[in-house]
């Protein structure tokens, strides 16, 4: 979560050891119920990064399912793809190996989850 003015986005936020923050990717269209939260980004965040261990770009959950987004990366020659979501679905695992086939990239995905004891309040 990512508050930039009056919005809150969900945000990818990328860092190198060395410079701190190189880039920050926000979603472009919250999915479902995230849009009573989130705000859309513009696309103008949809980069690919040279950084010391390759090209990275980002792709935030369903952003993996779009296309044209996906084709906006492979042109700027993405080398590992970071896809964050909270899909923890078997047919992510066969989404996330299409885009590494398709893209001739590597893929990193992440599913953040919470524990049922984790979301008990206290």
């Amino acid at each position: 979560m990512e508050r930039d003015g009056n919005t809150l986005y969900c945000s990818g936020l990328l860092f190198s050891p060395d410079t701190g923050l190189v880039a920050k990717h926000h979603k472009l269209i919250p999915t479902a119920s995230e849009r009573l939260i989130w705000g859309q980004g513009d696309g103008s965040t949809m980069q690919v990064v040279e950084t010391e261990i390759g090209r990275i770009g980002i792709a935030i959950c369903w952003e993996d399912y779009m296309p044209l987004y996906r084709q906006h990366l492979y042109q700027q020659g993405v080398q590992l793809w970071c896809a964050p979501t909270v899909d923890s679905r078997k047919i992510w695992k066969s989404s996330m190996r299409h885009i590494a086939y398709e893209g001739r990239c590597f893929v990193l995905s992440s599913c953040q989850y919470l524990t049922k004891q984790e979301g008990q309040r206290t």
